[in-house]
């Protein structure tokens, strides 16, 4: 009974996020990332909790406290940014479901349609499968810049902390590794 409760929900998730088709062109609804992160923007500012931010490079920790609203411009943004369910951008990405019943989730898989080559190259929302709410979002960006190519890999968990990492590879140069985390609620 669990395991149908499990593939009925993961069923309506899936008709629900997937796509459809309307007077025969495909309509695609992607999970709505800017608005899960405005409504995690919105938990942390009615709680009572600091943002930590810890840095690292070159195995160097340096921890600072942040102000809300200057993680909500700095680093949710780079987030926000990342919604590929914008009508500009949904046409260019494909969505993947994937079921593990052993563990209760889904997570919906966003990779580039073949042959596009964009700067948000990964995209993946881990569910419950019982309830649809988020554990998890993580993206990969690839940036590239006049003389080096940077990637980003950030990582959000619901209503506790995000990190980013951030690697800057220069022709010639060793890879240089930026970690940031953000904490609020442990």
């Amino acid at each position: 009974m669990k395991l149908f409760l499990i593939l009925f929900a993961a069923t309506l998730l899936s008709i629900s996020c997937g796509s459809q088709k309307t007077a025969g062109k495909e309509k695609k609804d992607f999970y709505p990332i800017a608005g899960y992160f405005q409504s995690q923007l919105n938990h942390l500012d009615s709680m009572p909790l600091a943002v930590i931010h810890y840095r690292t490079i070159d195995n160097a920790v340096d921890t600072f406290i942040v102000d809300k609203a200057d993680f909500r411009k700095a680093i949710v943004s780079k987030f926000i940014e990342s919604d590929i369910s914008t009508p500009d951008k949904i046409q260019q990405y494909e969505e993947t479901p994937l079921l593990d019943a052993s563990v209760g989730t889904m997570t919906l898989i966003y990779t580039p349609e073949p042959g596009n080559i964009l700067p948000v190259r990964k995209l993946d929302v881990l569910l419950s499968a019982a309830n649809s709410d988020v554990f998890t979002i993580y993206i990969e960006k690839v940036l590239p810049a006049e003389d080096s190519t940077v990637i980003e890999k950030m990582l959000w968990t619901n209503n506790k902390n995000c990190q980013i990492t951030t690697l800057i590879q220069q022709p010639g140069a060793e890879e240089k590794v930026i970690h940031d985390k953000y904490i609020w609620d442990k």
